[in-house]
């Protein structure tokens, strides 16, 4: 009895396909997106080393290091703001004459060395930046530890 139940219900079902297609209903399959207006920054810091004739300790002295500055944003190209180069870390009593950076990117920003502020509007939403930075100090350099700093601030616009 139980294998003659089987292929009934089977057959049943196979008589008719109209009415079970019948009530077959649509409905859309949807795909959202979104896409921020965001920036991500990353960064290797640089090595500053004294020049020969103890004028100026900087990172394209022999020995020293450029920094690397990755920019990855999404949504509109960013701006990309280098503040002013900063000492911040110097023996006691320290005033060079002046603090400054430089920096060229792969998309073909190039910055020579200025203690001002500067702004790149980028047309891509990547780039690669190589930083340098320079005390300069005609009198020479007292013994201890120096560090110059510059914030970099990546700002995208607002699309829309």
């Amino acid at each position: 009895m139980h294998q003659l139940t089987r292929p009934i219900f089977c057959l049943t079902l196979l008589l008719a396909p109209d009415t079970a297609w019948a009530q077959a209903r649509q409905q859309n399959v949807v795909f959202n997106g979104f896409v921020s207006d965001a920036c991500i920054l990353e960064v290797r810091d640089g090595e500053l080393t004294l020049s020969q004739d103890f004028k100026q300790m900087g990172s394209e002295e022999a020995g020293g290091l450029s920094a690397d500055l990755l920019v990855n944003s999404s949504g509109m190209p960013p701006q990309i703001q280098f503040g002013i180069p900063t000492l911040t870390i110097s023996p006691t009593r320290f005033v060079p004459e002046r603090v400054e950076i430089a920096y060229n990117s792969e998309n073909g920003f190039l910055q020579t060395y200025t203690s001002l502020p500067t702004v790149v509007d980028e047309r891509t939403w990547m780039d690669h930046f190589r930083v340098n930075a320079r005390i300069w100090q005609p009198i020479g350099f007292p013994v201890g530890n120096y560090q110059v700093v510059t914030v970099v601030t990546c700002t995208v616009p607002i699309s829309g």
